[in-house]
């Protein structure tokens, strides 16, 4: 009983201190959880992509083309500017993946090697995957949101 007691506050602190640094911050506030959650609340609004919103953080001037973004950009570079460390970028893109194994990729990799037997965009993926942190040049259409086609597909690794 005593571990459960403690339970909620642990899982608070280990979630905050990722999601700090998802946002590139370094120095505890007591606001963060609060400008975490209204980020969250643009994303669940507007229908914004988790991974790329989050991976787009790292480039402030990009996201702030998203009129979508812009009340919250205001509150998020007043919290990043009382921040004192320098790596902000570098901290934030080794946490936020840049490519993910997203349904519509695993169904047109498998459509191609189940129907054509041809297996490339699995190597493809494999290699992506591989290093989601990465750049990955010429590849960039593989952070794309899912086709019209792809909407509510659901790939499952039952048999």
């Amino acid at each position: 009983k005593t571990v459960l007691d403690s339970y909620q506050t642990h899982l608070v602190e280990v979630y905050s201190k990722l999601m700090r640094k998802k946002f590139g911050l370094v120095e505890k506030d007591d606001q963060d959880n609060v400008l975490i959650g209204q980020f969250f609340e643009v994303l669940c609004k507007n229908k914004k992509d988790y991974s790329n919103s989050l991976r787009q953080l790292n480039d402030v001037d990009t996201l702030s083309k998203d009129s979508d973004f812009s009340d919250w950009l205001v509150l998020y570079g007043k919290r990043v500017a009382q921040e004192q460390s320098s790596n902000r970028v570098e901290l934030m893109n080794s946490v936020n993946p840049k490519y993910i194994l997203r349904n519509y990729l695993a169904e047109v990799a498998i459509r191609k090697a189940q129907d054509e037997k041809n297996y490339t965009e699995i190597d493809t993926l494999f290699n992506l995957l591989s290093q989601p942190f990465d750049e990955h040049p010429g590849l960039t259409t593989y952070t794309d949101e899912a086709p019209s086609w792809a909407q509510g597909l659901e790939v499952s690794c039952s048999s």
